[in-house]
């Protein structure tokens, strides 16, 4: 799937929901596309800062659940009642096992 048709249905997500894009939303956006990895909304936020952005965890789950809704992430639930998010949308279709000793997130076909 091309970069234009993913950034345009994010764009058409957020106008759905009245919500502006912002650079902070389209930071968070950018950072969980760049990303094949299963993060908590508190490592995207380490990441921004980390790389300059300055926004709240407020922000970010109010567009991690806009992502999850128009099918452009998934949300995992972990046993410890934490979520885990990941693209969605550009990766094949997989499941998950997570480790129940580790917590290591297992994916296959």
């Amino acid at each position: 799937m091309n970069k234009q048709y993913i950034q345009k249905k994010f764009v058409k997500a957020l106008k759905s929901e009245n919500i502006r894009l912002t650079p902070q939303r389209q930071a968070i956006f950018s950072n969980i596309m760049a990303s094949n990895s299963h993060r908590e909304c508190d490592d995207i936020y380490e990441s921004l800062v980390n790389n300059g952005v300055v926004i709240s965890k407020a922000t970010i789950y109010r567009t991690l659940d806009i992502l999850v809704e128009y099918n452009l992430i998934r949300k995992l639930l972990i046993e410890n009642g934490k979520a885990k998010y990941e693209r969605k949308i550009g990766k094949p279709h997989h499941d998950h096992m997570i480790c129940i000793e580790t917590g290591e997130i297992i994916e296959f076909d």
